[in-house]
Protein backbone atom coordinates (compact mmCIF):
# COMPACT_ATOMS: atom_id res chain seq x y z
CA UNK A 1 0.00 0.00 0.00
CA UNK A 2 3.10 2.55 0.84
CA UNK A 3 4.29 1.68 -2.27
CA UNK A 4 0.50 2.55 -4.15
CA UNK A 5 0.73 5.45 -2.86
CA UNK A 6 4.33 6.58 -3.63
CA UNK A 7 4.01 6.11 -7.30
CA UNK A 8 0.04 7.50 -7.19
CA UNK A 9 -1.19 3.79 -7.77
CA UNK A 10 -5.05 4.32 -7.33
CA UNK A 11 -5.84 2.01 -4.03
CA UNK A 12 -8.78 0.98 -5.95
CA UNK A 13 -6.82 -0.70 -8.88
CA UNK A 14 -4.40 -2.37 -6.56
CA UNK A 15 -7.39 -4.05 -4.64
CA UNK A 16 -8.47 -5.43 -7.53
CA UNK A 17 -5.43 -6.70 -8.53
CA UNK A 18 -4.60 -8.42 -5.31
CA UNK A 19 -8.50 -9.73 -5.18
CA UNK A 20 -8.14 -11.69 -8.21
CA UNK A 21 -5.40 -13.99 -6.43
CA UNK A 22 -4.33 -14.56 -10.10
CA UNK A 23 -0.56 -14.18 -9.99
CA UNK A 24 -0.78 -14.03 -14.02
CA UNK A 25 -2.94 -11.46 -13.97
CA UNK A 26 -0.66 -9.51 -10.91
CA UNK A 27 2.38 -10.37 -13.19
CA UNK A 28 0.57 -8.56 -16.17
CA UNK A 29 -0.40 -5.34 -13.61
CA UNK A 30 3.56 -5.26 -12.87
CA UNK A 31 4.68 -4.94 -16.18
CA UNK A 32 2.64 -2.78 -17.43
CA UNK A 33 3.25 -0.66 -14.23
CA UNK A 34 7.09 -0.67 -15.25
CA UNK A 35 6.22 0.37 -18.32
CA UNK A 36 4.03 3.05 -17.90
CA UNK A 37 7.44 3.94 -15.33
CA UNK A 38 10.09 3.80 -17.94
CA UNK A 39 7.86 6.15 -20.61
CA UNK A 40 7.39 8.77 -17.69
CA UNK A 41 11.24 8.41 -17.36
CA UNK A 42 12.02 8.84 -20.99
CA UNK A 43 9.39 11.49 -21.01
CA UNK A 44 11.33 13.46 -17.96
CA UNK A 45 14.26 13.31 -19.57
CA UNK A 46 13.33 14.60 -22.85
CA UNK A 47 12.16 17.28 -20.63
CA UNK A 48 15.27 18.03 -19.54
CA UNK A 49 17.18 18.24 -22.40
CA UNK A 50 14.95 20.67 -24.03
CA UNK A 51 15.14 22.71 -20.80
CA UNK A 52 19.26 22.57 -21.39
CA UNK A 53 18.46 23.45 -24.92
CA UNK A 54 16.32 26.51 -24.32
CA UNK A 55 18.80 27.81 -21.11
CA UNK A 56 21.69 27.64 -23.98
CA UNK A 57 19.82 29.95 -26.44
CA UNK A 58 19.10 32.24 -23.65
CA UNK A 59 22.31 31.94 -22.20
CA UNK A 60 23.92 32.67 -25.92
CA UNK A 61 21.53 34.89 -26.47
CA UNK A 62 22.69 37.09 -23.24
CA UNK A 63 26.10 37.33 -24.90
CA UNK A 64 25.40 37.87 -28.03
CA UNK A 65 23.09 41.13 -26.64
CA UNK A 66 26.21 42.73 -25.44
CA UNK A 67 28.33 41.86 -29.01
CA UNK A 68 26.97 45.11 -31.02
CA UNK A 69 28.83 43.24 -34.22
CA UNK A 70 27.57 40.15 -33.87
CA UNK A 71 23.94 38.92 -35.08
CA UNK A 72 21.88 35.34 -35.85
CA UNK A 73 19.80 35.05 -38.66
CA UNK A 74 18.13 31.63 -40.71
CA UNK A 75 19.66 31.50 -43.94
CA UNK A 76 18.05 29.40 -46.60
CA UNK A 77 19.57 26.03 -48.03
CA UNK A 78 22.17 26.55 -50.47
CA UNK A 79 24.03 24.21 -53.01
CA UNK A 80 27.54 25.52 -53.97
CA UNK A 81 30.50 24.33 -56.59
CA UNK A 82 33.83 24.64 -55.01
CA UNK A 83 37.70 24.95 -55.79
CA UNK A 84 39.65 23.61 -53.30
CA UNK A 85 42.69 26.21 -52.43
CA UNK A 86 46.42 25.31 -53.60
CA UNK A 87 49.23 24.77 -52.10
CA UNK A 88 50.83 28.20 -50.74
CA UNK A 89 54.06 26.84 -53.17
CA UNK A 90 52.04 26.95 -55.98
CA UNK A 91 52.60 29.68 -58.49
CA UNK A 92 49.79 32.38 -59.18
CA UNK A 93 47.98 30.54 -56.71
CA UNK A 94 44.93 32.79 -55.93
CA UNK A 95 44.22 32.76 -59.64
CA UNK A 96 44.33 29.35 -60.57
CA UNK A 97 42.28 28.80 -58.10
CA UNK A 98 39.73 30.84 -59.44
CA UNK A 99 40.43 29.40 -62.80
CA UNK A 100 39.28 26.05 -61.76
CA UNK A 101 36.15 27.15 -60.18
CA UNK A 102 35.02 28.63 -63.54
CA UNK A 103 36.49 25.58 -65.46
CA UNK A 104 34.08 23.31 -62.68
CA UNK A 105 31.22 25.31 -63.47
CA UNK A 106 31.45 25.27 -67.66
CA UNK A 107 32.80 21.54 -67.48
CA UNK A 108 28.81 21.18 -64.81
CA UNK A 109 27.06 22.93 -66.96
CA UNK A 110 25.40 24.35 -63.98
CA UNK A 111 24.20 28.11 -63.74
CA UNK A 112 25.33 30.65 -61.00
CA UNK A 113 24.09 32.80 -58.40
CA UNK A 114 25.40 36.14 -57.15
CA UNK A 115 26.67 34.43 -54.28
CA UNK A 116 30.23 33.80 -53.61
CA UNK A 117 32.87 33.63 -51.02
CA UNK A 118 35.48 31.11 -48.72
CA UNK A 119 35.51 28.64 -46.79
CA UNK A 120 37.57 28.43 -43.96
CA UNK A 121 37.82 25.28 -41.21
CA UNK A 122 38.86 26.20 -37.98
CA UNK A 123 40.88 23.22 -36.26
CA UNK A 124 42.79 23.85 -32.65
CA UNK A 125 42.24 27.20 -33.30
CA UNK A 126 43.93 27.42 -36.18
CA UNK A 127 42.39 28.98 -39.14
CA UNK A 128 42.86 27.18 -42.72
CA UNK A 129 41.61 28.63 -46.19
CA UNK A 130 40.04 25.60 -47.39
CA UNK A 131 37.77 26.23 -50.37
CA UNK A 132 36.60 28.83 -53.11
CA UNK A 133 33.26 28.85 -53.94
CA UNK A 134 30.21 30.09 -56.22
CA UNK A 135 26.49 29.44 -55.43
CA UNK A 136 24.76 27.47 -57.97
CA UNK A 137 21.16 26.96 -59.15
CA UNK A 138 20.85 23.10 -58.81
CA UNK A 139 17.26 21.45 -58.51
CA UNK A 140 17.98 17.55 -57.69
CA UNK A 141 20.31 16.25 -54.87
CA UNK A 142 23.81 14.76 -55.49
CA UNK A 143 27.22 13.56 -54.80
CA UNK A 144 28.84 15.23 -57.53
CA UNK A 145 32.52 16.12 -56.64
CA UNK A 146 33.13 19.99 -56.13
CA UNK A 147 29.25 20.49 -55.26
CA UNK A 148 28.39 21.05 -51.38
CA UNK A 149 25.39 21.74 -49.93
CA UNK A 150 25.27 24.38 -47.11
CA UNK A 151 22.57 23.32 -45.22
CA UNK A 152 19.48 25.45 -43.82
CA UNK A 153 19.73 26.80 -40.36
CA UNK A 154 20.62 29.52 -37.64
CA UNK A 155 23.80 31.16 -38.01
CA UNK A 156 26.02 33.27 -36.36
CA UNK A 157 27.09 36.38 -38.30
CA UNK A 158 29.49 39.08 -38.66
CA UNK A 159 29.94 41.65 -41.19
CA UNK A 160 33.24 43.84 -42.33
CA UNK A 161 35.09 45.69 -44.96
CA UNK A 162 38.64 45.48 -45.55
CA UNK A 163 39.21 48.02 -42.51
CA UNK A 164 37.75 46.06 -39.82
CA UNK A 165 38.59 42.72 -41.35
CA UNK A 166 40.53 41.56 -38.58
CA UNK A 167 39.53 43.27 -35.73
CA UNK A 168 35.85 41.23 -36.64
CA UNK A 169 38.07 38.21 -37.47
CA UNK A 170 39.52 38.29 -33.95
CA UNK A 171 36.32 39.30 -32.21
CA UNK A 172 34.42 36.47 -34.33
CA UNK A 173 36.75 33.64 -33.22
CA UNK A 174 37.11 34.64 -29.29
CA UNK A 175 33.08 34.55 -29.22
CA UNK A 176 33.04 30.96 -31.60
CA UNK A 177 34.98 30.02 -28.43
CA UNK A 178 33.16 31.48 -26.06
CA UNK A 179 30.05 29.79 -27.20
CA UNK A 180 31.65 26.27 -27.18
CA UNK A 181 31.20 26.06 -31.12
CA UNK A 182 34.61 23.94 -31.68
CA UNK A 183 36.44 23.50 -34.69
CA UNK A 184 33.79 24.77 -37.15
CA UNK A 185 33.32 25.66 -41.01
CA UNK A 186 33.59 29.26 -41.44
CA UNK A 187 31.15 30.59 -44.50
CA UNK A 188 32.93 34.20 -46.16
CA UNK A 189 29.76 35.65 -48.31
CA UNK A 190 30.98 38.15 -50.28
CA UNK A 191 27.79 40.86 -50.29
CA UNK A 192 26.74 42.67 -53.25
CA UNK A 193 27.92 46.12 -52.88
CA UNK A 194 31.02 48.49 -54.20
CA UNK A 195 32.48 46.22 -57.09
CA UNK A 196 34.54 49.29 -58.13
CA UNK A 197 36.35 50.26 -54.73
CA UNK A 198 37.77 47.34 -52.68
CA UNK A 199 38.31 49.15 -49.69
CA UNK A 200 34.35 50.08 -49.38
CA UNK A 201 33.42 45.86 -50.31
CA UNK A 202 31.99 44.57 -47.59
CA UNK A 203 31.50 40.37 -46.28
CA UNK A 204 30.06 38.49 -43.92
CA UNK A 205 30.92 35.48 -41.39
CA UNK A 206 28.76 32.97 -41.35
CA UNK A 207 28.96 29.47 -38.93
CA UNK A 208 25.73 27.22 -38.66
CA UNK A 209 24.82 26.50 -35.25
CA UNK A 210 22.00 24.70 -35.31
CA UNK A 211 18.62 24.03 -37.04
CA UNK A 212 16.14 26.88 -37.86
CA UNK A 213 13.10 27.03 -34.71
CA UNK A 214 10.15 28.75 -35.46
Amino acid sequence: IRFAKKINLPLEELSAILNSKDMNTFQDFLSAMKSRMSAQVDELRQNIQDIDAIEEEVTNGQYLNGISDLYQRTILERDVIISPVLPMDVNNRDIKVRENLEAAIKEKNVNVTFEAGNMYRVINNQVTHISLYKGIVLEYDTDSDGISRIPEGNYLCATYTEATRDQVWNHFLASLTALGIRDPLIIEQGLLNDVFDSSRRAYELQVYTGEATD
